[in-house]
């Protein structure tokens, strides 16, 4: 499988979400990431309206990878916790539903597991499509997601 370029990155995990056709806001929906904690860190705790730095990889259920922050040009992800705006994105990009509750309660230098119903991601929309091909997408429609982070750090402010 053919790594996702930078563009196509950018639009897997931050997005300006919940185009028409999104179910994320729909106040009926009672969907729910599943957590597993690897490692519990030891570090301070991720709540609130915090900004977190995390390392991670997504994964689909077949096991590919659509994204990671594990490749030499990529930095780790920080965003605020409750809003889900991604730092230093002029884009004012966000991070999907699954990330906003999967990652509260982590403390620094843990490891989780979660996964991310379709509807806390892109539900029935396509996702991860090049600008310059839009029909190389590579997270389908209706994909459960399967995400490894690692709280990298914790600390006050707002976006």
């Amino acid at each position: 499988m053919q790594r996702p370029g930078w563009n196509g990155v950018l639009l897997c995990l931050l997005c300006v979400f919940c185009w028409t056709g999104c179910d994320t806001n729909d106040p009926n929906n009672e969907a729910q990431v599943s957590v597993q904690d690897i490692i519990v860190g030891e570090g301070a705790v991720a709540e609130g309206d915090k900004i977190v730095t995390v390392e991670y990889t997504g994964t689909l259920i077949s096991g590919d990878v659509f994204d990671t922050t594990h490749q030499d040009d990529r930095e780790p992800l920080s965003f605020q916790l409750e809003t889900g705006l991604v730092e230093d994105d002029p884009q004012g990009g966000q991070v999907i539903d699954g990330f906003i509750q999967g990652v509260p309660g982590m403390q620094v230098g843990g490891l989780r597991r979660i996964t991310v119903p379709p509807q806390l991601a892109w539900g029935s929309r396509v996702a991860g499509c090049e600008p310059e091909n839009p029909n190389a997408c590579i997270i389908p429609p209706n994909s459960t997601l399967l995400f490894e982070i690692e709280l990298i750090a914790v600390r006050e402010g707002g976006l």
